[in-house]
């Protein structure tokens, strides 16, 4: 499981990038905002990757839900 969430964050990233940058040459705020949103969902797929890895290793389940607590105030930021 954690091995295809990296292969859809690679994806992800691969295409937010590609959209972002895209976005900027034609001047367009959706396909800006379109790569921003993929490069969040990325880095949310991170958070979820290095929780389960933390609380596996440890046994400290406190840790996910702090990772947690820390993604959701990003995204509201966001």
């Amino acid at each position: 499981g954690v091995a295809l969430i990296g292969l859809t964050a690679a994806a992800n990233a691969f295409v937010g990038w590609r959209l972002i940058r895209t976005g900027e040459k034609t001047d367009s705020l959706a396909l800006t905002a379109d790569g921003h949103h993929l490069l969040l969902d990325t880095f949310s797929s991170g958070i979820v990757m290095a929780g389960v890895g933390i609380v596996a290793l440890t046994g400290q389940r406190w840790i996910d839900s702090a990772l947690s607590l820390g993604l959701s105030l990003v995204i509201i930021y966001n």
